[in-house]
């Protein structure tokens, strides 16, 4: 079985923060994100989305060098807990 995936959005090339919430399933675990090209992805609506779900939070940010996310460097914790 495949599990579900939200899919990307056009502008960024990173995970529509607006699928995410349709995708998540009973044995949802994280959410995975890939900051990519330098575009960070919608970190709040993430973080938030998972600590509603109790989610853990994983990011790719290899694509995401020099990236930043509402001015600032985007430092996010990896696998954070929410």
């Amino acid at each position: 079985m495949r599990e579900p995936r939200a899919r990307y959005r056009p502008d960024t090339i990173n995970i529509d923060e607006t699928k995410i919430e349709p995708a998540i399933t009973p044995k949802t675990k994280a959410i995975f994100c890939v900051h990519y090209a330098g575009l960070a992805c919608e970190m709040d609506v993430i973080m938030s989305i998972a600590k509603k779900h109790n989610l853990l939070v994983c990011e790719d940010a290899a694509q995401g060098f020099l990236s930043t996310y509402k001015y600032a460097r985007d430092v996010w914790p990896t696998c954070a807990p929410t």
